[in-house]
């Protein structure tokens, strides 16, 4: 369930938490972390800084 919907749970009766696995998340790598047990990069470890698209690979500082 979206992390910031957690406050919503405090109406539900423990008895039916307890028969579910809520698992908070923030983004949809998250999503894809606990279904599909992959984890991707984030975003800041893929953009190169100072790249820009159609920028040929040699001209990439770094």
């Amino acid at each position: 369930m979206p992390k910031d919907n957690t406050s919503d749970l405090k109406g539900v009766s423990e008895e039916i938490k307890s028969q579910l696995t809520i698992i908070p998340i923030s983004t949809i790598e998250d999503v894809l972390k606990e279904m599909l047990g992959i984890q991707l990069p984030r975003i800041e470890q893929v953009i190169w800084s100072g790249a820009t698209f159609g920028t040929p690979m040699t001209n990439i500082p770094g």
